[in-house]
């Protein structure tokens, strides 16, 4: 069985963006590889739960101004 090729392919390089994809994905790596993960955790524990407690307000003073308005 033979394979034909195009004649002309295109030489597929690395980028610049490819290089930042990789080099953040190593970071990322080597960071869950060390004892800063703990802090991360508690760290994304922390912004999350702020995030609720706003939304949170947000809701219930967005549901009170309506309430008011339809009086």
């Amino acid at each position: 069985m033979v394979v034909q090729l195009p004649k002309e392919q295109k030489v597929v390089t690395m980028g610049h963006t490819d290089l930042k994809i990789y080099i953040f994905n190593g970071t990322t790596m080597v960071i869950s590889m060390t004892a800063i993960e703990p802090a991360l955790k508690i760290m994304l524990l922390l912004v999350s739960i702020g995030y609720t407690v706003n939304r949170w307000i947000t809701l219930y003073t967005d549901k009170k101004n309506n309430n008011k308005t339809e009086k």
